[in-house]
């Protein structure tokens, strides 16, 4: 049993989807997800005929949902539950315990940032999803070593596991084919470059703008084009901030997409501009797709680009760097096939969704009841 929020469609999400689904397959297994939020995770789940129930959060205080865990727990009696993000770790983790059933955690990503001290709830929730992951639950997945040795410094290392994300090649390159659009069908085409992401701080979308400001500031006879897919908090300042590649034509806000495969089979370049990430599904899917990653060298993506070899890597958040690196595979274009093939070649043996969930099925036998 699976415990989540669901209230986004972003990479964790992504991710326990893949796994969900793996897990439908194996016909030793059954799979029920409990989520905080109804929305497109739910939607997803269902369509593939795993079993979800919702507790939806907008509607009960924390006290009643952990009631009503209980209540979940004990009628469905699964060998194990699975955790994930802080809020279902600590009531998912903690009902799990009362009921005799072992419990694991995935942490997806390094935390974002830390409470102010003027937020004593915060640091209560804090120190109760320390607590759980510490005391309570039996196992912490990390999706990278970086990831790993962060979280060294707050749980023991015998609870701590490595298990990268996989994705499901063959549903992948089946979503990228769905359709055809006009852009793809143009004879010349411009040079596209992309970025992928919740608009928050972390993900570093004015960087993003800053390296095509300085490509249209330096370079105005190149046709490169730069979309930026997704949405958040920091839709409008962004907006503010790149209004006049906007009115030139150079930049695009394309908002949420629904089939981003799609959008990344379309794209040369996929940009990771972060400051810090674990293991990006999106990163995993442009190399699926062909589509040349150009990155922040953080978290596993060194690891996965196999340190160069199947992507480019940016050691500094210069955009000066970004954008010297992007004109270099704009003009070499054998340079990016290579790149391209490399990373395809690479995730399908290394980072594919049936060797994910295997590696979980194996901790999961440790522990379950």
């Amino acid at each position: 049993m699976h415990i989540a929020s669901g209230d986004l469609w972003a990479g964790a999400e992504v991710q326990l989807f893949t796994l969900a689904s793996q897990q439908q397959r194996c016909q030793d297994t059954q799979v029920t997800v409990v989520l905080l939020n109804p929305g497109r995770l739910q939607q997803e789940l269902q369509a593939r005929g795993i079993s979800v129930i919702v507790v939806n959060e907008s509607q009960y205080h924390a006290g009643s949902i952990f009631m009503q865990l209980l209540h979940i727990l004990h009628k469905h009696r699964p060998d194990i539950v699975h955790t994930h993000r802080v809020k279902e770790n600590i009531l998912g983790g903690f009902a799990a315990w009362l009921q005799g059933i072992p419990s694991v955690r995935t942490i997806h990503g390094a935390s974002e940032h830390l409470p102010k001290w003027s937020q004593p709830h915060k640091h209560v929730q804090k120190f109760l999803d320390w607590f759980s992951g510490r005391f309570v639950q039996k196992a912490i997945i990390a999706v990278s070593r970086e990831l790993a040795d962060k979280l060294a410094d707050s749980f023991t290392r015998n609870q701590i596991r490595v298990i990268e994300n996989g994705i499901d090649i063959e549903a992948t390159l089946e979503a990228a084919q769905k359709s055809a659009t006009q852009e793809a069908e143009n004879d010349h085409p411009p040079f596209s470059v992309g970025i992928v992401g919740r608009l928050v701080e972390v993900k570093r979308i004015d960087l993003f703008i800053d390296i095509a400001n300085i490509i249209a500031d330096n370079h105005p006879d190149k046709a490169i084009r730069f979309k930026i897919y997704g949405d958040g908090p920091l839709l409008i300042s962004m907006q503010n901030y790149g209004a006049r590649l906007i009115d030139s034509g150079q930049l695009d806000f394309m908002g949420h997409c629904d089939n981003i495969q799609q959008e990344l089979r379309k794209l040369d370049a996929l940009l990771i501009t972060s400051d810090h990430e674990g293991l990006p599904m999106v990163l995993l899917e442009a190399m699926c797709l062909k589509t040349c990653v150009i990155t922040h060298a953080v978290g596993a993506i060194p690891e996965v680009l196999d340190h160069g070899r199947c992507g480019i890597l940016i050691p500094n958040q210069q955009p000066a760097d970004y954008a010297a690196a992007l004109l270099s595979i704009e003009k070499n274009r054998k340079q990016l096939v290579s790149l391209t093939e490399n990373a395809c070649e690479r995730v399908s043996r290394h980072y594919n969704a049936a060797s994910n969930a295997d590696a979980i099925a194996g901790l999961y036998r440790q522990y379950a009841n």
